[in-house]
């Protein structure tokens, strides 16, 4: 209650629902192979990655002796080597006064900033990718301009470091920032008709925007960026292997004091197993008010 000069008290009212907070969509275990969380969970905190290696063609003379080829020997190693917790404490006094279910609303927010987290860490592996377009400090000029790179023409190269590598055309993915999408839907560019984005609406559907070009379109905020450039990725679930531990929710009572409190914990590992098959573009873009 509120305490006015003239000594009269007007209630204080709180509305029973909270504020909805917007939250930016995830997209990492939707480009990431999975592959290995089933091993990785039931022992160790490293896996090793069988991969098949290169063979090597020989010329053949007709009754000539043959040279056999050890099979290579090649593996990769993923370390899960990423532990993110989020742990918070309500007290006894403000959960019986409160008429929201305010241990319920706040566990909801914990699991999504932990996914926040794993989706900017493997968002965050784009120097790993073999094929790279612009750079950190010289990104390319995403736009309509003269000088600048559409967005289409944008994807359209990345396609084709891929297809350079002879990375398969099944699969593919593009995650990109919301400015990327509002220069490829602007009045100038030649996606703006929801069809040419591969279905009936282009309707944002957990951060999958449409498909274009043959990948799958993702927008995200979560991508590497600094005010200089945004680190826009292409590849197939080939390229990055994600691992997932331990995801575990508890809560407990706290002997220190007269509150429950909630831990939340993440442990995962991700790492660029195929280069070949991931392409990055350093893009910067110029929008108008």
């Amino acid at each position: 209650m509120a305490n006015l000069a003239n000594g009269n008290f007007i209630s204080e009212i709180w509305a029973k629902n909270t504020v909805v907070k917007f939250r930016n969509t995830m997209v990492a275990r939707a480009i990431c192979n999975t592959d290995y969380s089933g091993s990785i969970k039931k022992a160790g905190d490293t896996v090793h990655v069988r991969q098949i290696g290169d063979l090597a063609v020989q010329d053949y003379t007709k009754n000539s002796t043959i040279s056999w080829q050890d099979l290579p020997d090649d593996k990769i190693s993923l370390s899960i080597d990423q532990q993110k917790l989020v742990a918070f404490k309500v007290d006894d006094i403000d959960k019986a006064q409160s008429d929201i279910n305010i241990l319920s609303s706040y566990t909801d927010e914990a699991a999504y900033r932990l996914s926040k987290a794993l989706d900017t860490y493997v968002l965050g592996l784009h120097a790993s990718a073999t094929s790279t377009w612009g750079t950190t400090g010289s990104p390319l000029d995403c736009g309509y301009g003269s000088s600048e790179y559409s967005p289409v023409k944008a994807l359209a190269h990345l396609a084709r470091l891929l297809n350079d590598k002879d990375v398969p055309d099944q699969g593919r993915w593009f995650v990109g920032p919301p400015v990327f999408f509002e220069q490829l839907m602007d009045e100038s560019g030649k996606a703006i008709d929801a069809a040419f984005m591969g279905d009936g609406t282009s309707g944002l559907k957990n951060g999958k925007v449409g498909r274009l070009l043959g990948m799958d379109l993702y927008q995200s905020n979560n991508i590497a960026n600094d005010s200089n450039y945004y680190a826009c990725m292409a590849g197939t679930k080939h390229a990055i292997t994600l691992a997932e531990q331990l995801t575990l929710t508890e809560s407990l009572r706290l002997e220190t004091t007269v509150a429950t409190g909630v831990r939340q914990l993440e442990v995962f590992g991700a790492k660029v197993i195929q280069p070949d098959a991931l392409a990055t573009a350093y893009l910067k873009f110029d929008i108008e008010a």
